[in-house]
């Protein structure tokens, strides 16, 4: 979906000389909460809830990757 906006963010980035960090963090931080999303929207769809995780479980997960704290 924002794929296009990030990418634009991107390359404005490599043309903006003072400003490029601000671009290139707005791109990373679209990025973790797509990622984040996804995570919902695929633990929202998941036909076998046992092999799930519980949704406060899921919370910490997306709470982690939005914090930046796993990795990303």
């Amino acid at each position: 979906m924002t794929d296009d906006l990030v990418t634009r963010l991107r390359v404005r980035a490599e043309f903006t000389g003072p400003y490029s960090a601000l671009w290139d963090e707005a791109a990373d931080r679209i990025e973790k909460l797509e990622t984040a999303l996804r995570m919902v929207i695929d633990w929202d769809n998941t036909l076998d809830w046992e092999d799930s995780p519980a949704w406060g479980d899921l919370m910490e997960i997306v709470r982690k990757k939005l914090e930046g704290k796993d990795g990303l």
